[in-house]
């Protein structure tokens, strides 16, 4: 039991370590979770379900809530199109070409964001403001103007998808409420002395889209596969920033190569992580830097092989002509004996 603004706040989990409901003051919020720890259901205190439904990649394909139902069609690991029950498309997105986001604009409709990412205002066309919105450090939210059923507002330009029946962000992975600051199911990996800790309590200056986030070692060691700079010059960028320095653990290989704790789930996990992690090489322009280098070798020992290739082509041709000619000449030379 912790407080909350005045209100005693009770939380159960099942086995796993999902949420199962909150009690705030006698209002009861419980969840429904399925085998793979991810939230199907959600219900009120005055009875409202939210059910979610999920596709084997562990895509959110359905959304219902008091505003209705709704389906997506994803582009990689953002949504790229919103639809209705009757597959009538009444949000789309644009994005610039990352991983991640960035989200541009939906339906018309101009993403203006923070340093951090989250949505400040939306335009229209003709740049003129639409909403507008404030945030606290954990990503509590305000609408200080206008109104938009827009759901990417908090760092929403990676993806974050508030859901305001029960105010909480779904962030892919998993599920995050910002009254507590906290992730309401743990960390699948099991990582750390808190499996429910967001961003290590530092939520103005890290973010974690994948909602699967594995610390500053992780993340330092990707940065250095992605774009092959060398390991040293990425921690000197990272203390720059302040980021503290990574020290070899003992034991411990590479620090993005972690031993998995439950074989099955764990390698799952893995693979989803290291796919996504070359979805993002492939885009970075340091890859196509280095594969357009790859390409011109590759068309370089093309053509020398061609021109290997037509001057053995010649050859032979030169020395299949000889060889007619010298039998020519002996048919010749027989007939004319006879």
């Amino acid at each position: 039991m912790f407080y909350l603004a005045g209100k005693a706040i009770t939380k159960t989990y099942d086995a796993a370590g999902n949420t199962e409901g909150i009690d705030a003051a006698g209002s009861l919020t419980a969840y429904s979770w399925d085998i793979e720890n991810r939230m199907t259901l959600a219900e009120l205190p005055d009875a409202t379900l939210n059910t979610m439904t999920y596709d084997g990649d562990g895509k959110r394909r359905q959304y219902e809530d008091s505003a209705g139902l709704r389906k997506f069609v994803w582009d990689g690991e953002n949504i790229l199109l919103q639809t209705d029950s009757g597959g009538t498309t009444n949000r789309d997105y644009t994005y610039n070409p990352q991983l991640y986001g960035e989200l541009v604009s939906q339906s018309g409709l101009f993403h203006l964001y923070d340093g951090l990412g989250s949505t400040d205002m939306l335009t229209d066309a003709d740049r003129d403001q639409v909403v507008s919105y404030l945030y606290k450090a954990f990503g509590e939210q305000t609408i200080t103007y206008g109104s938009d059923p827009n759901r990417f507002t908090w760092i929403g330009s990676l993806g974050y998808y508030r859901q305001p029946d029960t105010d909480d962000y779904w962030v892919r992975a998993r599920v995050y409420r910002p009254t507590v600051g906290r992730w309401v199911s743990r960390d699948p990996i099991g990582e750390g002395a808190n499996w429910y800790a967001y961003v290590g309590d530092n939520p103005v200056v890290l973010v974690d889209p994948e909602g699967l986030a594995r610390g500053w070692a992780f993340a330092k060691c990707m940065a250095s596969e992605m774009t092959g700079i060398p390991r040293s010059w990425v921690e000197a960028g990272a203390a720059r920033l302040g980021i503290p320095r990574t020290r070899p653990r003992p034991g411990r290989g590479r620090e993005c190569r972690r031993p998995p704790r439950a074989p099955y789930r764990a390698a799952r996990i893995a693979e989803r992580r290291y796919n996504r992690a070359a979805e993002r090489a492939f885009r970075h322009p340091a890859f196509w830097a280095r594969q357009g280098r790859l390409m011109r070798d590759v068309k370089r020992y093309a053509w020398a092989a061609a021109r290997a290739s037509a001057r053995v082509a010649r050859t032979v041709g030169r020395v299949s002509l000889g060889v007619n000619i010298v039998l020519g000449a002996y048919s010749a030379h027989k007939c004319a004996k006879e």
